[in-house]
């Protein structure tokens, strides 16, 4: 593996703060701007472990092992950096849980998973079913997965810590040593962005909210996927109603913006 062009950032205020998941929610926020530019190769492995043993616990928290495996496209860097996450991280009821969870996976034949990814992951679904079985225990396992990571990066020795304001500097210098800067921000400029990105985006816009980052999409009884975001005005989601999608409140749930799809949805492809 080559050596990362970028360090593992965080920044000294969620080192200094009481609330674990700040240093894991400084890491994401750093692999999300790194990533524009860079190749997941690029970044450092620890940065990526922390960033997808969240993005799993948040997942199967949300809606279940399946909804995991369905949001990941059962990628094998997200899968490898779990397995990696979970063993260096010393959480070992949840390294077991994975295991069985991913051996379910593993005994699906490439058929059974295509139509499993072609599914609305509502209704009845029984390979969805399948799946969150196979990851019974879960719930019950008593490794505190958010302590555990936080630790993790706040003990690893080649953690770079920085004020706040002096990350977008750090990340902006990782960009100006790339000889090839030109031709990438050329191909991110020519690459659409799935619908749910673009809607999130022109919502949050629209509400005159900026987007921080988006955290899990959620099937709905109806058979659509309900986004869930955090934006500088805390927790919102967004659903398609007819022809629109409505921006809301994560808490009280009250209409925040609405967009009409066809007029901000650039087809992909």
């Amino acid at each position: 593996m080559s050596e990362p062009l970028a360090p593992l950032l965080v920044s000294s205020e969620s080192i200094a703060s009481d609330d674990p998941y700040d240093v894991i929610l400084t890491n994401i926020e750093v692999v999300n701007a790194l990533a524009e530019l860079l190749a997941p190769d690029e970044l450092v492995q620890d940065a990526l472990v922390s960033y997808y043993t969240d993005f799993y616990q948040a997942q199967v928290a949300n809606g279940g092992f399946a909804q995991f495996v369905f949001n990941s496209g059962w990628s094998p860097l997200v899968v490898d950096a779990v397995a990696a996450g979970l063993e260096a991280m010393e959480a070992p009821r949840h390294a077991a849980v994975f295991a069985q969870a991913r051996a379910a996976v593993d005994a699906l034949s490439e058929d059974e998973l295509q139509e499993f990814f072609e599914s609305e992951l509502f209704g009845e679904n029984e390979t969805r079913d399948r799946l969150d079985a196979a990851a019974e225990g879960f719930d019950d396992a008593e490794d505190d997965l958010v302590l555990r990571n936080s630790a993790f990066l706040r003990s690893r020795p080649d953690l770079v810590v920085l004020p706040e304001a002096e990350l977008g500097e750090a990340i902006e210098q990782v960009f100006a040593a790339l000889p090839d800067r030109a031709e990438r921000e050329e191909a991110l400029d020519n690459m659409p962005q799935p619908d749910y990105v673009q809607l999130i985006e022109a919502l949050c816009e629209a509400s005159g909210q900026d987007l921080d980052r988006i955290t899990a999409g959620s099937p709905s009884g109806d058979g659509s996927v309900i986004w869930y975001f955090l934006t500088d005005k805390g927790l919102h989601f967004y659903k398609v109603i007819g022809d629109e999608a409505v921006m809301f409140d994560g808490e009280t749930e009250e209409e925040r913006a609405r967009v009409n799809v066809a007029e901000v949805v650039t087809p992909v492809g």
